[in-house]
């Protein structure tokens, strides 16, 4: 896809450092996006804005062969779809930056530096066109290079210098973080997606989520550790002359986004052992372990102004922890996806149909649109950007329960004016 920027009038050349709450924007924006479509483009925009490159190309590994992405320059923006290898791209310099990539360590660009440079010196590239300034950056995470940026300005020298580097660096390491994490939630969907489309392999696929549990833990805490780490030692730097309180918005932010991706962490790990009974698998006491969690969550109702009517409850058989998750995340969408014009009210009824047992959770909030009510049970969906909302795999860990129950669970209108969560489980004693 081209998108033509020939009407943009290019912006003078800006050789002063980059200012922190410009910095921190720029941060906070990587740090938003959760599907690849979204945060390349915006790699690729922030990088060349805040550099104040002519030209920005983002080059990822695809099975190790490095493929052209995406690039932007002042007059159009393209996004290769399909990739282009880019060794036949025919526009770069490719032996810098397959050098950049093996000796994954930034690399400057000048005429001075191409002078004796023992690569970029010979590289067919850069000996045919003048590149005044150019800028060579490894996307390096966990000691394993994911792809190369390359910004190019030809007519102003020395744009990269060290007042600048330092900056770019750090929004070189915020892009590398962002686009493992969205690779990590993207394949982390597949393999569940996967797994429900292969129920005739579902003991073999149990297994690779159980392995992909722990690999994937331990990657997503990788991420946690480098933002935490660098904006402390951010922090650390500037606290004595921090005096915008923008600035420390943003680098607050910052702190913020990696608790997120701890939460993330704890919930894909609750999401993949909701499969694993964590006690006695009996007839529980519904009614009294739905007051637990209601006392539990007592702060919330009170913040709120929430009321709560239960109904008389049959009991329930499941192991007890994971009954009582269901209910918390159940109680908690609805104390956070309520109307603002009024408190809400939740209501809690059952009764036992045959050899099943229904349990329904209603509240009077906004409702869920029909059309996006199997939607909700997925990995990470979440409808709004409510600030109160968790990671969005709260539903998919209530639908995983009740599904390794051989029960079922669906979203239906309730006549309190919002939504009714309405899960059945089997009375028989299945082993789960």
């Amino acid at each position: 896809m081209v998108v033509d920027r020939s009407d943009d009038i290019p912006s003078p050349v800006d050789y002063s450092p980059i200012g922190m709450t410009a910095l921190m924007k720029a941060s906070e924006t990587l740090f938003s996006h959760d599907r690849l479509e979204t945060l390349i483009p915006e790699i690729v925009r922030t990088l060349q804005r805040c550099s104040g490159a002519r030209r920005a190309v983002l080059i990822l590994l695809q099975a190790d062969v490095p493929e052209l992405i995406m690039e932007r320059s002042d007059d159009q923006e393209i996004c290769h779809t399909p990739p282009v290898g880019m060794e036949t791209s025919g526009n770069l310099p490719v032996l810098t930056l397959q050098h950049v990539m093996d000796s994954r360590s930034p690399l400057t660009l000048t005429p001075e530096r191409l002078a004796d440079h023992p690569v970029a010196g010979r590289d067919p590239y850069l000996a045919a066109v003048e590149v005044q300034s150019g800028l060579c950056l490894p996307l390096v995470h966990t000691d394993r290079i994911s792809g190369v940026l390359y910004l190019e300005h030809r007519t102003a020298s020395r744009l990269f210098h060290d007042g600048r580097m330092q900056s770019l660096l750090f929004l070189t390491l915020q892009a590398t973080v962002s686009l493992e994490n969205v690779r990590l939630s993207s394949q982390l969907q597949q393999a569940v997606q996967a797994r429900q489309q292969a129920e005739d392999v579902a003991n073999l696929a149990l297994a690779d989520l159980s392995i992909f549990s722990r690999i994937s833990a331990h990657h997503l805490q990788e991420p946690i550790r480098h933002l935490l780490i660098y904006s402390r030692r951010l922090d650390d730097l500037i606290r004595e002359q921090l005096d915008n309180p923008e600035a420390r918005l943003s680098l607050n932010f910052i702190h913020a986004g990696a608790l997120r991706l701890r939460n993330l962490v704890r919930d894909v790990e609750r999401y993949l052992a909701a499969t694993e009974a964590r006690g006695l698998m009996i007839r529980q006491n519904t009614h009294g372990l739905v007051e637990l969690v209601v006392n539990r969550l007592s702060p919330r109702f009170q913040q709120t102004g929430a009321t709560i009517d239960i109904r008389p409850l049959p009991g329930v058989y499941l192991d007890q922890p994971r009954l009582m998750e269901i209910f918390q995340i159940l109680l908690e969408n609805a104390l956070v996806h309520r109307q603002l014009d009024r408190p809400p009210h939740i209501r809690i009824s059952g009764e036992r149909p045959g050899m099943v047992t229904r349990i329904s959770v209603e509240d009077n909030g906004p409702g869920i649109p029909a059309e996006y009510r199997s939607k909700v049970f997925g990995l990470f969906e979440r409808l709004d950007r409510n600030p109160e909302a968790g990671t969005g795999i709260g539903l998919a860990i209530v639908r995983r329960i009740v599904e390794n129950r051989h029960g079922c669970i669906t979203i239906k209108n309730s006549d309190l004016g919002g939504a009714a969560i309405v899960f059945e489980l089997p009375d028989e004693p299945h082993q789960s």
